[in-house]
């Protein structure tokens, strides 16, 4: 009978190129490798090294096998060497794909599925990270002309960890287009703890409506702010708002929208 398999015990379904060892068979020149259950992954090599392939759709138990072969035949399987899998992080990043550059002030959010007991690492080329790093929600100022990328490393507390796919923006130039740098406003500092100060000049005077909403849309604060002047300048209090990712819309008395966007945070 061949030896039974040695290697890791625990694995992590993101890892790959795990190798296995036997110790062999008398006589055998080539060796068969098997993983049960066959959706556990793929595993590769005939020599007394195997080297699997875990799929990301699978955790549990895993048994690694191998048995001798010479041309007249297969001999025994070995005795099985169990192997439990975790479930590593799954991140996929999500946000705005066509993008202005920051020369006309534009920020945007990016973000990953939370899992709250993970990590996060962001990466970014053609852009500047503002806020988030650490967090499943950045913010993110794009610097490049014509394309950027953006991706995350998450990791569990088990020290299992995945690289997103690199999710890629398109980047314009936006300074010719004055709505982007007038219609703003102004929030700082961001990211935001217990309040932040909102500026904006609406060039008019009357009653103007601020509404903030929370990352799904929900809209969590409304106010009636009067612009006696047509300028706003206004501090308020956030320490009741979950963190993540907010977008702020304050409507002028004749209807024209200025819109700006912070990051809350603990």
């Amino acid at each position: 009978m061949t030896a039974a398999p040695t290697g890791s015990a625990e694995e992590c379904n993101s890892n790959a190129g795990t190798e296995y060892t036997t110790t062999g068979a008398v006589n055998a020149s080539y060796y068969i490798w098997q993983l049960d259950p066959p959706e556990a992954g793929v595993i590769s090599g005939s020599s007394t090294i195997g080297t699997v392939e875990w799929s990301p759709a699978f955790s549990g138990t895993a048994l690694v096998k191998v048995q001798g072969a010479d041309e007249c035949g297969a001999g025994p399987l070995s005795d099985p060497l169990e192997v439990t899998v975790i479930d590593a992080p799954h991140p996929a990043v999500s946000g705005e794909t066509e993008v202005c550059n920051q020369s006309a002030g534009n920020v945007y959010f990016y973000s990953t599925p939370e899992n709250p007991d993970n990590e996060y690492f962001w990466s970014i080329t053609g852009g500047s990270l503002i806020a988030g790093q650490g967090s499943h929600q950045v913010l993110v100022s794009w610097t490049a002309m014509f394309s950027g990328s953006i991706s995350v490393n998450e990791s569990s507390p088990v020290g299992c960890s995945s690289n997103s796919e690199n999710f890629v923006v398109t980047i314009f130039d936006c300074t010719g287009i004055p709505e982007k740098e007038l219609n703003r406003v102004f929030i700082y500092p961001n990211p935001v703890g217990d309040e932040l100060t909102l500026k904006c000049n609406l060039g008019e005077r009357g009653n103007a409506q601020l509404k903030i909403f929370n990352y799904f849309g929900q809209e969590v604060i409304r106010q009636e702010i009067n612009t006696g002047n047509g300028e706003v300048n206004i501090t308020l209090p956030t320490n009741r708002l979950a963190t993540g990712a907010y977008s702020v819309k304050l409507i002028s008395p004749s209807g024209k929208l200025f819109e700006g966007k912070f990051l809350k945070v603990k």
